[in-house]
């Protein structure tokens, strides 16, 4: 759960933040190991009530799959990429799904298991692709080659995309010509030959 906090620093000056912890006991330590003066109130966070909210796209997963590459190359540990990639997640849905998959590693489940738990978000490909990294050992050239697949699969999905348009608005105008010619042409030629 996330929790708000307020308080002063040592030179008076008003902070607020958030920290994540399991109760409000936990979070009021957290919160006192920060040094502050003085602590105002620490509170649940008010959930979000999204009327539309965003569903993830396949951008969200390629530009994550790049950061947790990168960050497993530099020889960061899983729990900690997750972490740092959730806070640093803007779509909320996907931050959930990220913290689910850290809470699901936290409980002792592969990072592969994890993700077979999101299968609207992580493909079987996906998955499988990671399980067969963690088996060998090379979980960072897995995700390596699993973010340089998707990036190319993405930017040949969008060549696709542009290449459709031509066609489609030259068919759209086509049916706009043939209307405008059976609506007000036709019968104009009927009325006079009749």
């Amino acid at each position: 759960m996330e929790f708000i906090y307020s308080g002063k620093n040592k030179a008076g000056v008003k902070i607020t933040g958030e920290v994540e912890a399991e109760a409000i006991e936990e979070a009021n330590e957290k919160v006192k190991k920060f040094g502050l003066s003085s602590i105002d109130k620490v509170k649940k966070k008010p959930k979000e009530i999204l009327l539309f909210e965003p569903n993830i796209t396949e951008k969200d997963i390629v530009i994550y799959t790049r950061q947790f590459a990168t960050m497993i190359d530099a020889g960061l540990a899983l729990v900690q990429c997750l972490e740092i990639l959730a806070k640093q997640q803007e779509n909320k849905k996907f931050k959930n799904v990220i913290k689910a998959v850290k809470a699901s590693i936290e409980k002792g489940e592969t990072y592969s298991d994890a993700l077979k738990h999101h299968p609207d978000v992580f493909e079987d490909l996906y998955a499988n692709m990671v399980e067969a990294g963690e088996a060998g050992g090379i979980l960072d050239t897995i995700m390596q080659r699993l973010s340089a697949y998707m990036e190319k699969t993405m930017a040949l999905k969008k060549k696709v995309k542009g290449a459709m348009v031509y066609p489609a608005v030259v068919i759209v105008i086509a049916f706009g010509v043939i209307a405008f010619l059976m609506i007000f042409v036709i019968p104009t030629f009927v009325t006079m030959f009749s």
